[in-house]
């Protein structure tokens, strides 16, 4: 084969060759790439030959965004944060009554020839209006491939309304559904239907407005994003990308972001799996510092509680306990289960930080909106989507929703993780929901450190709708834009899900969790459960204050009672023994919380209680003063636990046998027996 043009002995980058640099040439015929090989091509083999030694020969790089004419504006921000040159320049109508259109037209041609000298062979511009077609006139002249791009609105006839997150998000989705680009898509007189509930969506919006749902540092707002969808579908009911959204193609924030998701994510990661693997929310774990080879996790409070239950450590939102079972369970098997969630992983995701939302990239909070959706749907993840058809200008339908779903979790699990969760809204760390009246589920999330917060997440749901708030600054560094550390997922967060779900049941009743027949709910014995760490059931001696109520699976709850609780048996090797002027009784309690009372009765059946003596105290050594009494005495032991008893009365056990003491008026005769 002969070519028109060859490269030879240059360093390619391509895909060839499994994408590995590699010595070669590459030849072309009729304007295409004819052949890439690691072969010389001599120069009597093409038309023009260029020699590569020393180069680098590459594909051309892609810009997919770009504002030619702003080239002009060159310096202007250096000395400003990415996020304060957004929020400084975001409104530039101010720049154009500075520069004519031959002005822009110059800068996009300045800007297309710095492009293909870096490597650049295609721009996509993104135009602002009124430039017409100017900007294809530039491409030509350089000699640049590229595409021109048009900002989205509301109303192209006012270039400052633009729209919102949820709509532009319906339009996007459209265009991926029909295959049509967003200009055939909104002159093709299409009807686009959505799940949007319209007043949910108005309430996000109302409390996404007010300043006092939101953090402040040095007099600026923190950002935030919500997103709520329908357990029962998993299509989105509401969603706010951002606050003051008034640019144009927004950063959607409830759909773009990718946050470290702290505690958050503590249910989906560890919690969920471990109730699949056969734990229970009785498990008992151990809350004390832990170092993990290299890795020594802490609680945020700093303090450790020793033996907790699952459903402690989740309502209180334990470090230590969380790590402790996601080792146990495997770093793999967790990250598969929470990828059935709909989940994503950065391959460098593999350390045991993971558990407590150390992510290499993060999350997005639809991401987790999806799976507590899933979670209140009795453990069925559904593919979320805004649209539920599209129809064309003569009514027909040309798309209909088939809302798709797959069993990530057992009804049973999902259930009881559901009701550890809602001890987390009621008394846990999102109790500022308790008051809301409603059965809801709730987790808080929060990353940072001593100096403030990055990241402050709070996820809740009902039977019917599930949402997730995020709260941060776009831009976190050390010293600003943190928010206060005292400030976390139960603080605004709580406020703005407070605000939405208590004006989505304003005057009416959310629906009960549905507790399903794989549950049963039985009584433990909270007293056995601190001192041996084990599950055991109530007796019926158990007292009132120790009795725990818990939601177990069939066949995994505790089929043994309490061995605390029973009746309170009386010691048998009680003895007596005259010393002296008195007589020496002796014995060992059976139970430290039993009471052991002793008694002396005389021959006419009158019996005097000598002393109370707590099961706590070990072996008992008392001494009877006898002096002035004469005929026989018997001396036993009753058994009292108080605490077992009804109607305030303590219950009491059997007495001890008895023990005589023969006790004679003439001194120095004395006989035991």
């Amino acid at each position: 084969m002969r070519f028109d043009v060859a490269v030879s002995g240059a360093l390619i980058l391509s895909a060839a060759n499994g994408y590995a640099p590699f010595y070669g040439s590459v030849g072309v015929k009729d304007s295409r790439i004819a052949w890439v090989t690691e072969k010389t091509i001599a120069p009597s083999e093409c038309d023009t030959w260029v020699d590569g030694t020393d180069r680098i020969l590459m594909p051309g790089l892609v810009n997919a965004h770009c504002h030619g004419d702003m080239t002009l504006a060159r310096g202007l921000g250096d000395d400003l944060t990415l996020l304060e040159q957004n929020q400084r320049f975001a409104d530039t109508s101010w720049f154009y009554t500075l520069i004519t259109d031959d002005d822009r037209y110059a800068a996009r041609q300045l800007t297309y020839c710095e492009a293909l000298l870096a490597g650049t062979t295609f721009q996509m511009e993104n135009m602002y209006w009124g430039l017409g077609a100017r900007s294809s006139d530039a491409m030509a002249e350089i000699g640049i491939r590229g595409a021109l791009a048009e900002d989205i609105r509301r109303d192209f006839s006012q270039p400052d309304l633009f729209l919102p997150d949820s709509e532009l998000l319906a339009l996007q989705e459209s265009c991926r559904i029909l295959g049509v680009s967003m200009t055939e898509l909104l002159e093709g007189g299409y009807q686009i239907h959505t799940a949007m509930n319209g007043s949910l969506q108005a309430l996000c919006e109302e409390a996404f407005r007010r300043d006092e749902n939101f953090p402040q540092e040095d007099g600026e707002s923190a950002q935030g994003a919500i997103c709520v969808v329908e357990a029962a579908t998993g299509r989105i009911a509401a969603l706010v990308g951002g606050r003051d959204q008034d640019v144009a193609l927004a950063f959607n924030r409830a759909v773009d972001i990718r946050r470290q998701p702290g505690s958050v994510i503590k249910p989906l990661l560890v919690y969920a799996p471990a109730l699949e693997a056969g734990y229970t929310a009785a498990t008992m774990l151990l809350d004390e510092q832990t170092e993990y080879g290299e890795y020594a996790p802490a609680n945020a409070s700093g303090r450790y509680s020793g033996w907790v239950t699952m459903r402690e450590a989740v309502t209180r939102s334990l470090n230590i306990p969380a790590v402790t079972l996601f080792s146990q369970l495997g770093i793999d098997r967790c990250k598969a289960f929470a990828r059935n969630m709909g989940l994503t992983f950065d391959q460098q995701d593999t350390r045991l930080a993971l558990s407590l939302g150390g992510f290499t990239y993060g999350v997005s909070p639809l991401e987790l909106c999806r799976a507590y959706g899933a979670i209140a749907d009795g453990g069925l993840y559904h593919k979320d989507t805004l649209i539920t058809s599209i129809t064309n200008s003569s009514g027909e339908i040309l798309y209909a929703d088939t809302p798709q779903s797959r069993r990530v979790m057992s009804t049973g699990s999902a259930f009881i993780l559901t009701s550890m969760l809602t001890s987390v809204a009621r008394t846990g760390t999102a109790r500022a929901l308790g008051d809301l009246g409603i059965p809801i589920a709730a987790k808080t999330g929060t990353t940072g450190d001593k100096t403030g917060n990055r990241d402050i997440w709070l996820a809740a749901y009902t039977r019917e709708y599930a949402a997730v708030v995020w709260m941060g600054f776009d831009e976190s560094r050390a010293g600003g834009h943190l928010i206060p550390p005292e400030q976390g997922g139960g603080s605004y967060p709580a406020q703005v899900i407070r605000e939405v779900f208590g004006g989505l049941y304003a005057g009416r009743r959310a629906p009960e969790f549905v507790q399903p027949p794989s549950v049963i709910r039985v009584q433990l014995d909270g007293y056995s459960l601190k001192n041996t760490h084990e599950a055991t059931l109530c007796t019926a001696y158990t007292p009132e204050e120790y009795g725990l109520w818990e939601y177990f699976i069939r066949g995994t709850e505790p089929k043994e009672a309490s061995p605390f609780w029973t009746m309170p048996e009386p010691p048998a090797d009680i003895t007596a023994l005259r010393v002296g002027d008195g007589v020496r009784i002796c014995f060992t309690p059976l139970k430290s919380y039993v009471s052991y009372l002793l008694y002396r009765e005389n021959a006419a059946g009158y019996a005097v209680l000598l002393g109370t003596f707590s099961g706590e105290q070990g072996p008992v050594t008392y001494v009877d003063d006898v002096r002035g009494l004469t005929g026989t005495v018997q001396y036993y032991v009753v058994p009292s636990t108080a605490a077992m008893g009804a109607r305030g009365e303590a219950l009491m056990g059997p007495a001890s046998p008895r023990v005589s003491v023969a006790l004679y008026a003439l001194p120095g005769y004395i006989q035991a027996g």
